[in-house]
């Protein structure tokens, strides 16, 4: 009488199978709440660039400076004019309304900035969409 492996008699154990299918629907889950997850941050924070491309002090109570902004809606940007020793001389906030009908994505701004003393610089702290944690 020749000998038979078990599973050859009963079969091969069932659990395995159920197990890779538990751990096969895990993963889907696992990769559909991460696409989920990624598009909503994504929205919420559209993209935004900005800098400054130069500024002018107009006197020793006012500076002037022009911005580049990316956008695809409006957004707020918090500048900052600096005097000497980077002593905080002006702040200033501007808002950039862009218009979706006309499909631009890009802005240059001028803006002046009231300051207390005379700019040596002029930094561009943050710029956000209204409502929403502010990002650079």
């Amino acid at each position: 009488m020749p000998a038979h492996p078990l599973s050859d008699r009963y079969g091969g154990a069932r659990g395995s199978r159920r197990t890779a299918g538990l751990v096969a629907i895990g993963v889907l889950i696992a990769v559909a709440v991460g696409i989920v997850l990624w598009s909503g941050i994504r929205a919420a924070q559209p993209p935004i660039a900005a800098r400054v491309i130069t500024f002018d002090p107009v006197s020793d109570t006012s500076v002037t400076v022009r911005l580049q902004v990316e956008a695809t809606r409006t957004v707020s940007c918090e500048l900052v004019a600096r005097g000497e020793r980077m002593a905080t001389v002006g702040t200033s906030q501007v808002d950039v309304r862009f218009d979706a009908s006309d499909g631009r994505r890009t802005q240059l701004v001028t803006h002046p900035i009231v300051t207390s003393d005379r700019a040596l610089s002029v930094e561009l702290l943050s710029c956000s969409v209204p409502g929403q944690a502010r990002t650079r």
